[in-house]
């Protein structure tokens, strides 16, 4: 697909990466033929050959990671969007930009004051984001972690789903056109003890 806006993102992606300023990518909106696939993301990492482009591909039940030069990256993502995925965000230290293609193929490209100051560290093992403050007062008033905020044994699984709840809320929420506001009402029709409202709200 050939689209001005969509060369315009590809080639803040190109200038983020030669300024340094390159945090994460994010495809969404996924519409082609693997019906398992959903979304990729694509950071920087440092690895023994040097600086690399690690993406990974998010299924259904199972992620893929692969790992390319930025040349071979930026092609990829040139062949994917539009004709596969048609949502991608793109953050960097300097801005973010959110490209959303039509269903006729029109795209449209926005730009927003950025979500990362500095980039995140890009060696392997690095320690998984978490968008929950482990040391939240409501965890530990709801007996997920211990007064000095350590996750209880028991309460692992619900962790992770508090978690994935709110890392799958906020990408929703990043894909829609709410994304560019600053607050959001939410209905909640559920019962229990509150561990997913609490942390939305959160």
């Amino acid at each position: 697909m050939s689209n001005e806006n969509i060369s315009r993102f590809l080639e803040h992606f190109a200038d983020s990466i030669r300024e340094n300023k390159f945090v994460k990518l994010t495809l969404a909106k996924y519409k082609g033929a693997d019906e398992h696939l959903q979304r990729v993301l694509v950071r920087p990492l440092e690895t023994k050959k040097g600086r690399r482009l690690y993406f990974l591909f998010r299924y259904d039940t199972r992620d893929t990671a692969k790992n390319f030069s930025f040349d071979e990256g930026t092609a990829k993502l040139r062949e994917m969007i539009g004709s596969d995925f048609f949502a991608a965000h793109l953050f960097t230290t300097g801005n973010d930009f959110q490209l959303d293609i039509g269903k006729k193929g029109t795209a449209r490209l926005n730009a927003s004051k950025p979500s990362f100051i500095v980039p995140p560290p890009t060696e392997h093992n690095r320690e998984k984001q978490r968008f929950v403050q482990q040391d939240s007062f409501y965890l530990s008033a709801l007996g997920v972690t211990t007064e000095s905020g350590q996750i209880r044994d028991k309460q692992q699984d619900k962790w992770r789903q508090i978690n994935r709840y709110v890392e799958t809320l906020a990408q929703l929420v990043r894909d829609s056109n709410l994304s560019d506001r600053r607050e959001l009402s939410i209905v909640d029709m559920g019962c229990g003890k509150g561990y997913l409202t609490f942390a939305a709200y959160d």
